[in-house]
């Protein structure tokens, strides 16, 4: 199972909620993490695609992902097009 954002949320409109807590970004990445634990034969992984310049570290949300993915220890996959 992987988790990709751009796939996930609608990248022009994205309902925050009330806070971090329950941001589409965190509730789909406490999700992966729940799927982890429960199915050990499966890989559960997230995704982050980086242009040359790296454009997603520069965004807040991409960051809170990648701290995020620490704390609930989901393997972050870096890609880039090399």
């Amino acid at each position: 199972v992987y988790y990709i954002c751009t796939l996930v949320n609608n990248q022009h409109r994205v309902e925050l909620g009330a806070g971090w807590q329950q941001s589409p970004f965190n509730r789909a990445l406490e999700f992966i993490a729940e799927k982890a634990k429960s199915n050990h034969s499966r890989q559960h992984d997230v995704v982050m695609l980086l242009d040359d310049e790296a454009t997603p570290l520069k965004r807040k949300w991409c960051v809170f992902e990648a701290w995020r993915c620490t704390e609930l220890k989901l393997k972050l996959r870096l890609f880039c097009k090399d």
